[in-house]
């Protein structure tokens, strides 16, 4: 009863998976895609790697055991118009959004489908936890880096380049014919 007082106040709250039949991720590269037999198994997946999973879409065919599993870094909430409607019943498309409040009109119903512990998870204390293992993975992503001629801007997408200080070497060239 406290934690549905907490809960009515705004004090304690969790994400929510936000389901959405016949729709498919689109202008997104997934970043980790397997054959799962389940979509439970691939919403659970997406909550492992809830640093980084904003969305997981599960494509399931008629003819076959398993279905494949697509875990994205963004969903609906954090790039507007990323999920497109999809009419085909063979494969059947279904994306799992991992957000704070589900939109009007989508279902919430993969909540009750996922293990205790993936539950767990998705309280929002952890999401602060998650947040700081972000922060240390960047710091430690960056020491790894350090300060190489080459650096990759996430925000850009691309890596940038210094200008060499002195000519470049060749390294088939004897030491002594380079002073030549």
């Amino acid at each position: 009863s406290v934690l549905l007082l907490l809960s009515l106040f705004g004090l304690v709250s969790s994400l929510r998976i936000c389901t959405r039949r016949h729709f498919q991720v689109v202008d997104s590269h997934f970043f980790q895609r397997v054959h799962l037999p389940l979509p439970e198994l691939c919403v659970e997946r997406c909550i492992e790697h809830l640093v980084y999973c904003k969305a997981a879409q599960f494509t399931s065919f008629q003819n076959r055991t398993n279905g494949v599993c697509e875990l994205h870094s963004i969903n609906s909430g954090t790039r507007p118009g990323s999920l497109h409607p999809d009419a085909n019943l063979d494969p059947l498309i279904t994306v799992y959004e991992i957000m704070e409040s589900c939109p009007t009109f989508v279902a919430s119903d993969m909540g009750t489908k996922i293990s205790e512990k993936m539950k767990e998870v998705l309280e929002k204390d952890h999401i602060h936890e998650i947040e700081e293992r972000k922060a240390d993975l960047s710091l430690e992503e960056e020491r790894l880096i350090g300060e190489d001629s080459m650096k990759y801007s996430r925000n850009e997408g691309y890596a940038l380049m210094r200008t060499l200080e002195d000519d470049p070497k060749n390294p088939f060239e004897p030491e002594e014919d380079r002073h030549n």
